[in-house]
């Protein structure tokens, strides 16, 4: 496509020398200075002059000796995609109108009717909304593009670190043993740091990797059939040893009882660890998190993770649910970690098809609210019927 906007090059692909003339006479209305006219009558001389290069727009007749319908609006797309096409049509064809649109044609204008003006604003019109199609489009590839490379940088960048970090804790776990040579306090108190920092490290670098592959579209859930109850009993024990060493009390409310559901495992653990992490993390010593599930009359699975923290402001909770950003509430801590938790979490959960709710209020306390879809839902594990009409619905 030209580039000069000052003088549109236009091409004219029209058979019946009247509707040509007809046209001719409209732009030249709009002065000579605004366009300039070439014209052929066949879809295939159209072709090669549109692989010659600088067309700015095209006007293309349906009907032609060598083409008719909307075959001919796809062999012009097929010979420069990049081209805006406005049709000029003798039949008010509601159906066919829309089906060139739908097609890829930037207009459809009907022989006889309007003006030059008319014709001048959807010219324009269409170059500059095709303009805007491939700008969008160059944008979407450079944005795929640099997300692969992103992705490529970090599967490589955490193969990477996994390994010597791997040995920095291992090697900090037979320290502490005792079995190398005994330890002063001192020692101990500064080997159990670097435990302490090795782990998080690593836990931050799978975060990264996770919330990278989820970004990327390249995340698969490994899909099985679970009992919901089980689960979230079972992210409770492994987290009550640390909420009773951060002083905080650990409930759990499961009212009626809970389907069972079609999800991947290890990543509804994640959401839950992820969010009663969070939870904990943010309650003062005497302070209570609870966990209450439900299944609701609309057949989703509600679980809902509430504490007695510190809260944070309404304004600030979109901040929270971005990555890399902590809100303004959660700062105040010594250990506010890295802003990966929520994103993270609520990329999992809309994996599953399902959403999160962060509800919160400014020294009074936050809850997390995952829903799971009515899709996830399986009668039994034994039901076979309705685990591939989940399966049939997750794919």
């Amino acid at each position: 496509m030209a580039t000069d906007s000052s003088c549109l090059k236009v091409l004219l692909v029209e058979d019946n020398p009247g509707d040509a003339r007809l046209v001719t006479a409209m732009l030249a209305q709009m002065g000579t200075d605004s366009f300039s006219l070439d014209r052929v009558v066949r879809v295939g001389d159209a072709v090669k002059r549109l692989r010659g290069g600088n067309i700015d727009a095209v006007l293309l007749d349906l009907s032609l000796p060598d083409s008719q319908g909307l075959d001919t609006l796809t062999r012009i797309q097929t010979a420069e995609p990049t081209v805006p096409i406005v049709i000029l049509s003798g039949d008010h064809d509601e159906h066919v109108a829309v089906q060139a649109v739908h097609s890829g044609a930037q207009n459809f204008l009907v022989k006889g009717q309007g003006d030059g003006n008319v014709l001048k604003r959807a010219i324009h019109y269409a170059v500059e909304r095709k303009r805007a199609e491939q700008a969008l489009y160059a944008a979407e590839k450079d944005a795929d593009r640099a997300n692969h490379f992103k992705s490529e940088f970090l599967a490589m960048m955490s193969h990477e670190l996994r390994t010597p970090l791997t040995i920095i804790i291992g090697f900090s776990e037979m320290l502490t043993t005792g079995n190398l040579g005994k330890l002063t306090s001192k020692q101990k108190e500064y080997i159990s740091d670097i435990h302490g920092a090795g782990n998080h490290l690593l836990d931050l670098i799978s975060d990264i990797l996770d919330l990278s592959k989820a970004e990327a579209g390249k995340m698969e859930l490994d899909n099985e059939v679970l009992d919901a109850a089980q689960v979230i009993k079972a992210c409770l024990r492994l987290m009550r040893e640390h909420a009773a060493n951060a002083g905080v009390r650990l409930n759990v409310k499961i009212i009626g009882e809970l389907p069972f559901l079609h999800a991947d495992k290890r990543r509804l653990k994640q959401i839950l660890i992820n969010l009663l992490s969070n939870a904990v993390k943010f309650t003062p010593r005497g302070g209570s998190v609870t966990v209450k599930a439900v299944n609701e009359p609309d057949r989703t699975v509600a679980i809902a993770v509430t504490d007695t923290g510190i809260g944070m402001a309404t304004e600030d909770i979109p901040r929270a649910m971005t990555a890399y950003v902590q809100a303004n509430g959660m700062s105040r801590r010594k250990d506010e970690g890295t802003g990966l938790g929520l994103p993270l979490t609520k990329a999992l959960v809309e994996l599953h098809g399902g959403s999160l709710d962060l509800r919160s209020e400014l020294g009074v306390g936050t809850t997390a609210i995952v829903r799971i879809p009515a899709e996830r839902i399986v009668a039994s594990p034994d039901d076979t019927q309705s685990l591939n009409e989940a399966n049939r619905k997750a794919s």
